[in-house]
């Protein structure tokens, strides 16, 4: 799996795909409290950023990989800065 999830944070490794997005959804609903890390990730697919949108996941880590952190800001809040909340 490239998702690793500890008590309240789900840490995204290497290359994430679609197969991993009904876990991480499920994950995040029962945790309201739930942060992503994607520092060590080198790419998503995007049914994982509609579950953490929808899971209102609260990234703490983005990619080491500044052109995949900027897709995936985009992804999520259809701008490319980084914004600090949910």
């Amino acid at each position: 799996m490239s998702i690793t999830y500890t008590n309240n944070r789900a840490i995204f490794r290497d290359q994430v795909g679609s197969e991993e997005a009904a876990g991480l959804l499920q994950w995040l609903l029962r945790r309201p409290d739930a942060e992503a890390d994607f520092f060590d990730c080198v790419e998503v697919h995007t049914d994982n950023l509609i579950a953490l949108t929808v899971g209102r996941g609260l990234i703490v880590k983005w990619p080491e990989d500044a052109a995949l952190a900027a897709r995936i800001k985009l992804a999520l809040t259809g701008s490319e800065e980084t914004h600090a909340g949910r």
